[in-house]
This record gives structure tokens, sequence and C-alpha cells, in this order.
């Protein structure tokens, strides 16, 4: 990678069920592992859960991790964040996330999650955000998102080129290869 490697935020949930978690943590571990040894730096919210997996599996693969937080009284900070911006609302947090992204990945996650993937798609769509960053969307956790997307377009709410806004890929080494090739 050259001197500046590319930065990709990783979207994802804080929690989930707890019978889960082993599940969706070693994706999220396993996903900042395979971008850090593709060379990228990993951006998530820094926050608990799914986004420290990401930060610590990119951590311990010696790859660069930036946290963008958002203060929230209570809330645990990963320690796996190298660099650390606070926001103390969600709004200038994403902004910053967007500004310093240069490809984005949607692990599972919640409404947060799902606010970050679709103002990335939002903003690729009237092209305030170039369509060269990709936007990978791992597993099958997205399916019915997927469905939702087909529906949309089915209905003439959207047409066909929001598919070609995100890429779907089954496991963090393809999303990793994909953003490779197409930044």
């Amino acid at each position: 990678m050259p001197n500046n490697p590319a930065r990709v935020a990783i979207f994802c949930g804080s929690g989930c069920a707890k019978i889960r978690q082993p599940y969706y943590f070693d994706i999220a571990y396993q996903t900042g592992k395979a971008l850090a040894q593709a060379g990228f730096v990993v951006i998530t919210g820094a926050g608990p859960g799914l986004m420290d997996e990401a930060l610590r599996g990119a951590h311990e693969a010696g790859g660069e991790t930036i946290g963008v937080a958002l203060n929230m009284d209570g809330r645990k900070r990963s320690q796996s964040a190298g660099t650390v911006f606070a926001y103390d609302t969600l709004g200038p947090r994403q902004a910053k996330i967007m500004e310093l992204a240069d490809a984005f990945v949607a692990l599972p996650g919640g409404i947060g999650t799902l606010y970050e993937l679709t103002e990335v798609l939002a903003l690729k769509r009237v092209n305030e955000l170039p369509h060269r960053k990709p936007l990978v969307l791992l597993g099958d956790y997205y399916q019915h998102l997927i469905k939702v997307f087909d529906d949309m377009i089915t209905e003439g709410f959207a047409d066909e080129s929001l598919q070609e806004l995100f890429h779907l890929a089954k496991e963090p080494a393809d999303a990793a290869t994909y953003i490779q090739k197409n930044l």
C-alpha cells in the first residue's frame, strides 16, 4: 500500500443478543483483521460490541485504527482505537466518518448502522459522495434489506441504478479484496 493507505469505515452494532455474540463478534474481528492485513486503516464508531471487535481485529493484525466516537453517558470506548475523534452529537460524528473514509463495510447492526449505510447510499445517489467509494454489505444479514431495495425498484421509488451503489460479500476477505480492486 502507498504511504497514505486507504481508510475503510466499518458500520456495525454496539451490541447484539448475548446468544449471538460469539458469531457476530467473530465476524467483526475477522473483518477488521482482513482489512488491516490488506493494508487498510480501519475506522469504526469506537464503541463497544462489534465496533470494538473490528478495531481489535485490525489492531492485533498490526493495522492502524481510528475511532470516531459519540460521547454517550456510560458508553465504553474501544481501547483498540489508535486515534480517536469524539463528538457530542450524531451529525458531526457521521460527517467526520464520511470525510475520513475511502470505502465502507456494513456489518450487522441496528438503527445506527442502518442510518450510516443508507446515508452512504443516499449521498452516492445524488452524487454528493463519489460512486468510486465502495460500500460492501457483508454476509447474509442484509438479505431482507436487499428485498426492500428490490421492492423500491419494483414500485418505482428507485431505479435499478440503486443496485450499483453497493456490493454484497460473503466473507471478510471477500470484502477486502473487492475494496482493493475497486478503489
